[in-house]
């Protein structure tokens, strides 16, 4: 029985030149693994057009419980992004997003509100032509509260300091493990907004590279095996002043 579900790509893979491994995230199953056969046909070269990072997609095939990858019989585009395929800011964001979804995504986790906060902050980006900049920022650590490590709002000027390690804000400073007075208060304010979209923030390029990397730097802390982030350096560059 053909089992039809929709999913958000988070990997591809080249097995060869007539077919790809793609990685997806689903409401129903979590993530799944598909084999993905690609032909030199009108309709196989669709295929390639849409297997991008993020790309929110329906997807075809037989579900088996044991199997860990799937032949996909076939997929279309669920959503048809407008501004993401053609803005370098946003393709490079949804790059990022999507291997640290894949890092730290279990193959059997599904939740329902985890689902859709990816889904619906993936078609707000695309939708939202102005003020995304700090998207990228405010999308990670919201994601950690789903994740279970959601950082400790105990920040103060008592405890101006976080520590990467623990998630939580101190009143002494250790340089290995903890983030600078300004550094923390933005951990602060991204990792209690709602909006990702806001303006409430005056932050320049070299501010938002280093609140990045530091922001990676916690996951790594928390996300067993979280290998380097392909994507990062493009970022970098992008956000470059």
């Amino acid at each position: 029985m053909i089992t039809k579900v929709t999913g958000i790509l988070i990997r591809t893979i080249k097995y060869n030149d007539n077919s790809n491994i793609v990685t997806v995230i689903t409401r129903e199953y979590g993530k799944l693994t598909f084999f993905v056969r690609i032909t030199n046909n009108k309709k196989n070269g669709s295929k390639k057009q849409i297997l991008h990072p993020c790309y929110i997609l329906n997807l075809y095939f037989n579900f088996q419980e044991n199997k860990t990858i799937h032949n996909l019989i076939d997929v279309e585009l669920e959503k048809i992004f407008l501004d993401i395929p053609l803005n370098i800011n946003k393709i490079s964001m949804v790059m990022l997003i999507a291997e640290i979804l894949f890092a730290t995504i279990k193959h059997s986790q599904t939740d329902d509100k985890l689902y859709n906060f990816i889904h619906n902050s993936l078609i707000d980006l695309d939708q939202n032509t102005q003020n995304y900049y700090n998207f990228h920022l405010i999308f990670l650590l919201n994601l950690c509260k789903f994740l279970g490590f959601e950082p400790k709002n105990n920040y103060s000027s008592q405890n101006p300091y976080f520590d990467l390690t623990e998630g939580d804000f101190k009143n002494y400073f250790a340089e290995e493990t903890m983030l600078s007075k300004e550094q923390s208060h933005y951990f602060y304010l991204f990792a209690n907004e709602n909006n990702l979209f806001t303006t409430n923030y005056n932050i320049n390029n070299s501010q938002r590279r280093t609140l990045l990397a530091n922001i990676l730097r916690y996951y790594s802390y928390h996300v067993e095996d979280l290998s380097r982030i392909k994507s990062l350096t493009i970022l970098q560059q992008i956000f470059a002043e």
